[in-house]
Formats: C-alpha cells, sequence, structure tokens
C-alpha cells in the first residue's frame, strides 16, 4: 500500500530531479524510505500492475477559457456552420481553414505485414526530407478538400494558394 501511495506522489516531493517514476527508482526510493529492507523493481511492477497504477504515462489536456472575447468569436464560427445551406443558396461558400507549419516530412520504409503468430512490423528509422507548410480548407457544403504545401510560412507564399482556392469559387 505504501508504494502505490508513493507511485501516486510526483518524484520531486521526494527530491528527485524527475517527471515520472520508473519501477527501479520506486524500489530504490522506497527501500531508502524505509518502507522496505529492499524490494526487486520486478515486484514493485507487479504491485502497480495489480494496483492499476501506470506511473510512466500521462496526457496532457487543455482547459478551454470560456472567456467574453472567446465566445463571442465562437458563435460567429458557429452561425456560419449552422446556415452554411442557406448561405450557400445566396452564393456564398463557408470554408474551414487549418494550417500545420513546419510540418516534418519523412518517408517510413515499407512494411512487413501482419502473418499468423507475427503482428505488424514498422522499421524505426526513416528518411528526413525536410520540413512544409501545410494548408487545407475544407467547403463546408461540399465536403471537398483543397489542400497546398507552401514553400514557407509567409504571406507571399499563401497569397497564391488563397487566390486558388477562391478562384475556384467564382461564378
Amino acid at each position: 500500500m505504501q508504494i502505490e501511495q508513493l507511485a501516486c506522489c510526483e518524484p520531486a516531493g521526494v527530491g528527485l530531479a524527475l517527471t515520472h517514476w520508473s519501477t527501479r527508482t520506486l524500489a530504490q526510493v522506497a527501500a531508502c524510505a524505509g518502507i522496505v529492507p529492499h524490494i526487486a523493481h520486478s515486484t514493485v511492477s507487479l504491485i502497480l500492475r495489480g494496483a492499476d497504477l501506470q506511473p510512466h504515462r500521462s496526457r496532457y489536456w487543455k482547459t478551454p477559457v470560456l472567456n467574453e472575447a472567446f465566445v463571442r468569436q465562437a458563435a460567429a464560427v458557429l452561425w456560419c456552420y449552422e446556415r452554411s445551406q442557406s448561405l450557400f443558396e445566396q452564393d456564398e461558400v463557408v470554408l474551414c481553414w487549418d494550417e500545420k507549419p513546419n510540418l516534418q516530412a519523412v518517408q517510413r520504409e515499407p512494411r512487413t505485414s501482419m502473418r499468423p503468430g507475427q503482428i505488424e512490423r514498422q522499421e524505426f528509422e526513416y528518411t528526413r526530407h525536410g520540413t512544409v507548410n501545410f494548408a487545407a480548407a475544407l467547403d463546408v457544403q461540399t465536403g471537398l478538400m483543397h489542400a497546398w504545401c507552401l514553400d514557407k510560412n509567409d504571406s507571399k507564399h499563401l497569397c497564391p494558394a488563397l487566390a486558388k482556392l477562391f478562384g475556384h469559387f467564382r461564378r
């Protein structure tokens, strides 16, 4: 029980400059703290598994800040989505725009397919081909996606892509 409690504390709380526990570190700290005279890290692993604790894992999240400006902006966007059909009937187009600047362009080796008794395998190494600036627009009414790889993430390279996008909708 004390090892489980220790695993639920942050390592910094016992003076360690670590962000996450390992079973080896937990075993060492448990012995130094006098919780047990000696314990193997594999035993610590069994204790943690039995308690369904995974101190080596974490997950990020972002708590939204629902201030007045955010609510106003979200309401304007949602208004467009809710009325995309009636806007389309008035020759208005609703686009959803996103960009991923400096996205790594990597080339992976071919995978080895799964076979009975053997899982799919993927080579760990890959070839880097620099970065790309990816931009995409979704036409909400039709579901069509338009995408570009821009040489640089600046207005000089973005404006021609936008001109092509808007040219597509001219009637």
